[in-house]
């Protein structure tokens, strides 16, 4: 529970972050999802956004009522999902919302029945 109330803490705070297909959170350093993106993949890849949404990590935002998953080709795998409402009810976000780029989808609210 403390690790988890920390990685929540680093990724509240730092408002930014990844999310592999496994779960995993990777905050980020550089506060800039493409610079750090090249640390989750080959640092010549000409377009890192672009590799890692076609290997279906999310791109997390935290906003001041909901947490944002982007990637424009798929939407949160049911792990990332589970993990994305973790880490909205534990940092009072009202929802979790999906960026395909150019639309928002909600994929969880607060009102939803668990």
């Amino acid at each position: 529970m403390i690790l988890l109330k920390t990685l929540l803490l680093e990724i509240y705070e730092n408002k930014f972050s990844w999310l592999d297909p496994e779960g995993k959170f990777y905050p980020l350093i550089t506060g800039h999802h493409v610079s750090d993106a090249r640390r989750h993949i080959h640092q010549y890849e000409e377009y890192p956004l672009e590799y890692l949404f076609r290997k279906k990590w999310q791109r997390i935002t935290c906003g001041s009522h909901s947490v944002y998953s982007g990637n424009t080709y798929y939407i949160p795998n049911e792990i990332q999902l589970k993990e994305l409402i973790k880490l909205a009810k534990e940092s009072g976000k009202e929802d979790v919302e999906h960026d395909y780029g150019n639309k928002y989808k909600t994929l969880w609210s607060s009102s939803d029945i668990d």
